[in-house]
């Protein structure tokens, strides 16, 4: 890091989550990385109130007032700053309503929303507001003075679908915290507590229901496996985030004969995370479209096995091509888990895994703030 950037001020905006998203782990990892290398700053998490003529229909149609302003802000409180570091690409709808004394950066995480907009079955806009605010966000995103994307599909989406000049966009891949997502024994206590027997072999999901996951194809594979493996059991590892879906896929479960195989594991926390990644014989992240897939990257960074979509930025991801297939292919699916619920190639896992750290994250950041300062001084 250069003296110029020692002496630089960055304030990062975010959404005030909590817990496994991966955005709040993002946030936490960049500023506590950014505090490290000496670069001063802190995080605004405040939300302002929205005016009546938008918070007034808001309420009347049932919508969560807090969730959608930390989404869709219009304005935030700002610390004096040589860089504005805005989280999240819903976020940018600041840069519509208010005025930054200093250059903004936008991290677009994906515009997926946006992509499957025309899809009755991907689609997640549940009403014309929030299709709304999620346009007016893409359209901010061209007044960023720079936007930092988190893979190389998402930089390709945002040229292609909103016209965003290439030279403007810079990837900066996620990380794993390796000192926390590693190799570990597996504690009694937890295999109790989630009655994971030893002798049963245990395929994990860890995310939301939402269509893009593709979890019907998951269960449709899941059940071919069932079929063929006899003690392997099936973790889904998520809160619930649209409670018609997860009806639907229970109700799926319940087709497939596979219920008593199947776990919907709501109450984990991150350290449960590490316990069901070191636990499982193999991790499955068959989604249709994904920005980046942290389960993929952890659980490998823990020696598990990930079989993935060969899809969007999961091809970025995982280097063997074996572990990806097509996310319509029920049955090839299911082969590529089985082959993989024995494997034992833990060491190359562990190095692909090892591409994508924090430090490196942050670095790469640095490398984009230092390239918008310098442009913004002439």
């Amino acid at each position: 890091m250069t003296d110029s950037m020692a002496n630089m001020r960055v304030q990062i905006i975010a959404k005030p989550d909590c817990g496994m998203t991966g955005t709040s782990r993002y946030v936490r990892e960049l500023h506590s990385g950014l505090q490290a290398v000496g670069v001063s700053g802190g995080v605004a998490t405040m939300a302002p109130s929205l005016p009546g003529m938008i918070a007034n229909p808001l309420r009347h149609l049932g919508i969560d007032l807090r969730a959608f302003i930390s989404s869709y802000p219009l304005r935030v409180k700002l610390a004096p700053a040589d860089i504005y570091h805005v989280s999240t690409q819903t976020m940018a709808t600041l840069l519509h309503f208010q005025r930054f004394p200093a250059p903004v950066i936008v991290t677009v995480l994906d515009i997926i929303p946006y992509l499957v907009r025309h899809d009755k079955e991907l689609n997640t806009f549940r009403h014309p507001i929030d299709a709304g605010f999620y346009h007016l966000a893409m359209r901010a995103l061209g007044k960023a003075d720079a936007l930092i994307a988190i893979s190389h599909y998402t930089k390709h989406t945002l040229v292609e679908e909103l016209g965003i000049p290439e030279e403007r966009i810079h990837v900066v891949h996620l990380g794993v915290n390796h000192n926390r997502f590693r190799p570990l024994d597996v504690p009694k206590t937890f295999r109790e507590r989630y009655q994971l027997q030893e002798d049963d072999q245990h395929v994990l999901y860890v995310g939301s229901e939402d269509p893009r996951k593709n979890i019907r194809t998951l269960l449709q594979a899941f059940a071919l496996l069932r079929e063929q493996v006899g003690n392997v059991r099936l973790l889904m590892v998520g809160r619930v985030h649209a409670a018609a879906e997860r009806d639907r896929l229970l109700a799926l479960v319940d087709e497939l004969g596979i219920t008593g195989s199947v776990d919907f594991i709501e109450d984990a926390d991150d350290d449960d995370l590490l316990h069901f990644y070191n636990a499982a014989n193999v991790v499955v992240l068959p989604s249709f479209y994904e920005g980046f897939g942290f389960p993929a990257i952890e659980a490998m960074a823990c020696g598990t096995p990930a079989v993935v979509s060969n899809r969007s930025s999961l091809l970025e991801l995982v280097d063997d091509p074996t572990a990806r297939i097509d996310p319509g292919d029920a049955a090839a699916l299911c082969h590529a888990i089985r082959t993989r619920l024995n494997g034992d190639a833990r060491d190359a896992l562990l190095k692909n895994a090892a591409r994508f750290t924090w430090d490196r994250t942050v670095q790469e950041t640095l490398q984009v703030y230092e390239h918008v300062r310098e442009c913004s001084r002439g």
